[in-house]
Parts: C-alpha cells; sequence; structure tokens
C-alpha cells in the first residue's frame, strides 16, 4: 500500500469473464452431483447427509482441540530439567538459516515445550510398546490424499489407486510426517483412557473463541 501512493496514472481494465451463483433447484440432479456414490433421493435424505457431514469435521476439529489442550497439560505437569543454555547454542550453530542470539531468546520457549512435548510422547511409546504399523500408515496417507481430492471437488480414485499413490508417497518425503501424526493419535488415545474427562457443549461461535 505504502509503494503505490506516487502513482497518479490511468490505468484500463479488460472484464474477460462474469460468473455469477445461483441457487440449485433440489432435484435428484443435484443430489447425485454432491453425494454421487450415495443414493439420496429426497430433501430429508440429503439434509441427513449434510448434517452427518458438517458433524464428522467439528468431531475432528473437537478432537484437534483436545489433543492441543492435552500437550499443554501433559508439559505443564510434567517436570522435565533441559541444559537450555546449552540448547540455545546448539539452536544457534546449527539451524539452517542464521539466526541472532536475540532471535534464539526469543524462540527458545516454544522450542523447549515442543521438545518436552516429544519426550512425554516417547516415554509414553516406549513404556506402553505403542506402534504404527506399515498398514496403518498406508491407511493414513490414503485418508489424506482422498481428503485433499474432496478439497478440490474431485472424485476419490479407486482403493487400488490410492494405494499406489499412498505407498509412493510414503516412500519420499511422506513417511516421517505420516508416522508422527499416527503416533500422535495414538498417544492422545491412550492418556485419554487413563484421565477423566468433562465434556463441554459449546455453540460453533463459543468453539471458534475457545
Amino acid at each position: 500500500h505504502a509503494e503505490v501512493h506516487h502513482l497518479n496514472s490511468r490505468f484500463n481494465f479488460t472484464i474477460s469473464e462474469i460468473k455469477s451463483m445461483q441457487l440449485a433447484d433440489l432435484s435428484q440432479e443435484l443430489f447425485d452431483k454432491v453425494y454421487p456414490k450415495d443414493e439420496v433421493k429426497t430433501e430429508e435424505e440429503l439434509r441427513a447427509k449434510i448434517k452427518a457431514s458438517i458433524a464428522e469435521i467439528l468431531d475432528k476439529e473437537s478432537e484437534k482441540v483436545f489433543k492441543l489442550k492435552l500437550d499443554e497439560k501433559l508439559v505443564e505437569i510434567t517436570k522435565i530439567d533441559l541444559p537450555d543454555a546449552f540448547l540455545k547454542r546448539w539452536i544457534l550453530v546449527t539451524n539452517e538459516k542464521p539466526l541472532t542470539a536475540e532471535q534464539v531468546e526469543n524462540e527458545y520457549p516454544f522450542y523447549a515445550r515442543g521438545l518436552k512435548k516429544q519426550l512425554i510422547q516417547n516415554k509414553i511409546i516406549t513404556e506402553n510398546n505403542l506402534e504404527v504399523k506399515p498398514a496403518e500408515a498406508i491407511d493414513f496417507a490414503k485418508n489424506m490424499i482422498a481428503t485433499q481430492y474432496a478439497q478440490y471437488g474431485l472424485p476419490t480414485p479407486e482403493d487400488k489407486e490410492l494405494i499406489e499413490t499412498a505407498e509412493n508417497w510414503l516412500g519420499k518425503e511422506g513417511s516421517k510426517g505420516v508416522y508422527e501424526k499416527i503416533f500422535d493419535e495414538k498417544v492422545a488415545a491412550f492418556v485419554k483412557e487413563k484421565i477423566s474427562i468433562e465434556q463441554i457443549e459449546l455453540t460453533y461461535e463459543e468453539f471458534i473463541k475457545f
């Protein structure tokens, strides 16, 4: 914004396309477009499908918030003394991008919290023999890929193609991230069974603020 105050020229714009949105008719054509793999015949069935989809999304969002709060609580109640001075020097020397001592000082609390979380998770995983099998990684990767297709409004590939894409992705750069995510879920599920949980019902607006 600050860089264009000196411009006082006239500009010409060409409109190449105009799009408008119109409400679709509640017809079988719409039902088949929205849910091509499911038999939806009535408006009531459509609304039920949409409601279930929204509930599934909100359940996942709720679980994300739970994991976040759980991680915060585990770090809070677990006493771990880190060699702070050493770690700060190590970050300063080994970071790929040059950092100043001030930057390290400002960012260190976030790094320390993440390291403590990782140490706690590793202890839970080791002491309780939690493991991730290759088939679980494949299924997780398949779901991630299918979700990406859905986000772009594309039909989900057949299972064989999904498996091949998942295996190819895991064989390259995605393996570490997938295993970390699955372990994260397994640790959360394990701890969830050991603690008492108070469930709170919130409106959507309250949930966003929370």
